[in-house]
C-alpha cells in the first residue's frame, strides 16, 4: 500500500498500518500487477475536476472582459473594479453520476459557481433533490440543458451518448462549449456527430515513469483539489519546469501518475477566443482579453497579441470551422452565418478572428511554443492557473 508520507496527493491511509483491511490483501499476484491502473484512474479523475474548475474559472474571467468590453458604462467599469463577475456562465451538466456530483461540488467550492447558475439533467432527478432543495435546476431533460446553459458538461455513458448528441446538436450555437467526459468518444466524434466544433475533452498522458509514482486513493478525487501544490502539477506547463531524464527523448521526471497534455491547454485558449469573437469583440481587443485572463496582466514581456493575431497563418486550414463575415444567400443561414453578416456592415472582416475549430487546434502552434520557450511566461501561467482555486483553498 502507498506509504502516507510517500502519497503524492497528501492523504492518509487509515488502513496503512493494518494489512488485513488494505485493499491489496485478497488480489492474487497476477491480480497485483494491474493496480498502478487504480491509481491512474484516480489520479485522471482527479485530473477532470482539476480541468473542468480551470476551464470554468477562465471563461467566466473571459466573460466579465468581454462584458466590460462591450459595455463601456460607469457601472460596467464599477463591476469590473469591484471583482464581480459581470456575466457568469450558466454551468450545464448532463448525467449526474459519481462523477457529475463530484463535479458540481468542485465547481461550487472552487470555481465560485452560484446553485441558480447550475442545470442539471439526469435519469433520475428525484435522487439530487438534496441540490433541488439547495436552489439548483434539476430535471431529466436534455434540450433544456443545452438550450439554457453556455458551458455544458457531458458525464453520461457511452452507450447513451449518441442518444444525447441527437437531442442536443440543434440547440447549440457558437457561444456555447461542450465539456465532454465521455469514455471511448472523442472531441473529434463528438464534434462530426453533432455538427458542432466547440468541444473540449481532457486528454491525459502517461510513461513507464510516471505510472510508477505513488498516489493515494483513499480519498474521493474531488477533496484532491484542496492542496495547491498539488492542483498546480496538473497544469501542463508544470512538468517543463522538471528536469530532462533522457536527452534523446527528451523526457522529463514526470511529477504525477497521468498527466493533461498541452492540445487541452491551447483548446482552452482558443475557446475563450472564439467566445470573445462569437460577441462580436474585434481581434485586438480578443487578444488583450485573452492576455489578461490567462496572465493577468497586459503588460508581459512578450504578449499573446502578436502571436494570436498571426496564428491563422500557422494552423492548418481544417481548424478555421467558419470564416467571419462569409455572407450566404440561403435562408438557413446559421446563427454564425447571421452574425457575421451583421457585424461585416460596420466593421471590416479582418478585424476578427476566425471560429476555431477546437478539435483541430493541438499543440503545434505558434503560441504553445512561445509557451515552452519562455520561462517568465510560463510561471505566469501557471501562476494564474493556481490562482483559479485561491479563493477557497486551504493552505
Amino acid at each position: 500500500m502507498l506509504k502516507d508520507k510517500d502519497n503524492s496527493n497528501g492523504h492518509m491511509d487509515i488502513s496503512d498500518s493494518l494489512p488485513s483491511l488494505q485493499f491489496e490483501t485478497a488480489l492474487t499476484a497476477e491480480q497485483s500487477l494491474l493496480l498502478p491502473l487504480r491509481s491512474r484512474a484516480h489520479c485522471s479523475t482527479t485530473g477532470c475536476l482539476v480541468s473542468a474548475c480551470y476551464l470554468v474559472s477562465v471563461m467566466n474571467a473571459t466573460r466579465k472582459e468581454v462584458f466590460v468590453a462591450k459595455n463601456k458604462t460607469r457601472a460596467a467599469q464599477r463591476i469590473m473594479q469591484m471583482g464581480i463577475d459581470g456575466d457568469p456562465a450558466k454551468i450545464g451538466i448532463i448525467g449526474c453520476g459519481r462523477l457529475g456530483r463530484q463535479l458540481i461540488k468542485v465547481l461550487k467550492t472552487y470555481s465560485n459557481v452560484s446553485n441558480e447558475l447550475i442545470y442539471v439533467s439526469t435519469r433520475r432527478p428525484e435522487s439530487l433533490s438534496d441540490f433541488a432543495n439547495a436552489g439548483m435546476n434539476v430535471d431529466f431533460n436534455n434540450v433544456w440543458v443545452a438550450s439554457k446553459c453556455d458551458v455544458i458538461f457531458i458525464c453520461c455513458l457511452p452507450a447513451v451518448v449518441n442518444q444525447i448528441c441527437a437531442e442536443i446538436k440543434n440547440h447549440l450555437t457558437p457561444d456555447k462549449l461542450i465539456y465532454s467526459f465521455v469514455a471511448g468518444y472523442t472531441a473529434k466524434k463528438m464534434a462530426n456527430i453533432m455538427n458542432f466544433t466547440n468541444i473540449i475533452k481532457p486528454d491525459f498522458n502517461w510513461t513507464d515513469l510516471s505510472s510508477k509514482l505513488p498516489w493515494s486513493v483513499a480519498v474521493l478525487p474531488s477533496d484532491c483539489l484542496g492542496k495547491k501544490q498539488l492542483v498546480e502539477k496538473f497544469c501542463p506547463l508544470f512538468e517543463l519546469t522538471q528536469p530532462i531524464v533522457d536527452d534523446e527523448s527528451e523526457e522529463r521526471l514526470p511529477v504525477l501518475p497521468v498527466f493533461l497534455d498541452m492540445h487541452w491547454l491551447m483548446r482552452v485558449v482558443y475557446a475563450c477566443v472564439n467566445y470573445a469573437t462569437s460577441q462580436q469583440v474585434m481581434s485586438d481587443v480578443a487578444v488583450d482579453i485573452a492576455n489578461k485572463v490567462f496572465f493577468q496582466s497586459v503588460k508581459m514581456e512578450t504578449t499573446m497579441k502578436e502571436i494570436l493575431l498571426e496564428e491563422h497563418f500557422h494552423l492548418p486550414p481544417e481548424s478555421v470551422a467558419t470564416q467571419l463575415f462569409e455572407t450566404t444567400e440561403s435562408d438557413h443561414s446559421t446563427y454564425l452565418e447571421q452574425t457575421n453578416i451583421s457585424m461585416h456592415q460596420s466593421t471590416p472582416a479582418e478585424a476578427y478572428f476566425p471560429y476555431w475549430d477546437l478539435t483541430s487546434v493541438g499543440s503545434k502552434v505558434q503560441l504553445a511554443d512561445v509557451l515552452k520557450g519562455s520561462k517568465s511566461l510560463r510561471r505566469a501561467f501557471i501562476k494564474r492557473f493556481s490562482a483559479s482555486f485561491d479563493k477557497v483553498i486551504q493552505f
